[in-house]
């Protein structure tokens, strides 16, 4: 499998919903919501000692991404 299929099936890739002219926001949902729950803990802890992905984490936040966000990445970056 590539990293899209892997995020796909973990609930990390994110969706978007567009109808027409509207164009919303993107999200993650879906899938196997155990593991989204199971990377959470493991991407904070991450963000917070790992020196690399602390740096990427507060490269996204200045940038102006949502922490939440910014944890996302963390947690398609630890699969």
């Amino acid at each position: 499998m590539d990293r899209q299929e892997i995020a796909s099936r973990a609930g990390l890739a994110p969706l978007t919903r567009h109808s027409g002219q509207w164009r919303g926001k993107a999200f993650i949902h879906g899938a196997r919501k155990f593991l989204r729950d199971a990377l959470c803990m493991p991407a904070l802890a991450a963000a917070r000692q790992n020196p690399e992905l602390r740096q990427k984490h507060k490269f996204m936040i200045q940038e102006g991404k949502p922490a939440k966000a910014a944890l996302t990445v963390l947690m398609r970056k630890l699969i």
